[in-house]
């Protein structure tokens, strides 16, 4: 298995049983929205944390399966790059729809608010 691979799965597995195991790991290390708790580490920290034993076992499983095929292909770097740079895109994505969320659910009167709201609910 690939260097890079490897160490993504190592790393999501220690900080899986952490988590399990250290109550204020997930207050440290999830992603939480501006003004409640968020801090700039979060922006790649949430990516290894899992709800669940079939949601880690899943998600290594298709590291394993994909991961180390586009390290092969792409090399060691690029795809630490392209880890990185995916997971602090979906962060910052995940991010400003809150603050939209929050800004529609503000103005209730407003009839795209009710829209956005069913679908971000």
């Amino acid at each position: 298995m690939p260097p890079v691979t490897r160490a993504l799965l190592y790393a999501c597995v220690a900080v899986y049983l952490l988590q399990a195991n250290v109550p204020l790991m997930l207050d440290w290390l999830a992603l939480w929205p501006p003004g409640s708790g968020f801090a700039p580490w979060q922006l790649v920290t949430y990516s290894f944390l899992h709800g669940g034993l079939s949601h880690i076992l899943f998600n290594m499983f298709g590291l394993y399966m994909f991961g180390s095929d586009v390290e092969r292909l792409f090399g060691s770097r690029f795809f630490a790059q392209y880890y990185l740079a995916s997971v602090v895109v979906a962060a910052l994505e995940r991010a400003v729809r809150t603050i939209l969320k929050v800004k529609l659910l503000l103005t209730k009167n407003n009839t795209r608010s009710r829209f956005y709201d069913s679908l971000y609910a």
